[in-house]
This record gives structure tokens, sequence and C-alpha cells, in this order.
């Protein structure tokens, strides 16, 4: 859990935008930790859900970043090999699960 620090205070009017979608909360966590290291600070969106629902695109683990920070944690996330799930990966899953509850 991360302690609250001015930089933390800052953001919290700071536009947030999306780094990444995680299958699941524990790759998001450890996506997160290396962002930590770094020095830029990140929040996961949706950590909980997939408790709630199991892995369905519903419950994708969103990692969160200031604006300001979005190109290096991205190009950091790269280095290390952290790929978040593509936009057209989360909107294939989506089409396929709901095709699946359809049939």
């Amino acid at each position: 859990m991360t302690v609250p620090t001015q930089k933390t205070k800052d953001l919290e009017h700071a536009p947030l935008v999306k780094a990444g979608t995680f299958q699941n909360a524990a790759d998001a966590s450890l996506a997160q930790s290396v962002l930590d290291s770094a020095g830029i600070e990140s929040f996961l969106a949706d950590e909980n859900t997939n408790r709630l629902f199991g892995s369905t695109p519903v419950s994708r683990t969103k990692l969160l970043v200031n604006a300001a920070d979005a190109d290096s944690a991205l190009a950091l996330l790269d280095e290390v090999r952290m790929h978040p799930l593509t936009e057209a990966e989360v909107l294939a899953q989506e089409q396929a699960d709901a095709g699946s509850e359809k049939g």
C-alpha cells in the first residue's frame, strides 16, 4: 500500500490515464510495484472485481497513472516486459465472452 505523500495529494486533482489493462490484479500489482520503484505513482482500478466475478472482461484490473507520467510509465513497463492487454485484446475478449453467453 502506498503511503500518502505530497505527490499523492497533488495527484488527487491531476488527470489520470490508463497505463494498461491487466488480466488479473496480481499482474497489475506487479506492474504497479515496478512503477513505484521508479518513483512513478500509480493506482489500481477494479482490482477487487476479479474476486467477485472471476476472470471476465468486467474484472480486468486497470493501472492508472498521472497523465504527465504516462509515457515514462509505458516505456518502463515495456522495458521490463510487463505487457498489459491491448485495447484490441480487451475488445476481442469482451466480444468472445458476449458471444459465448448467447449460445
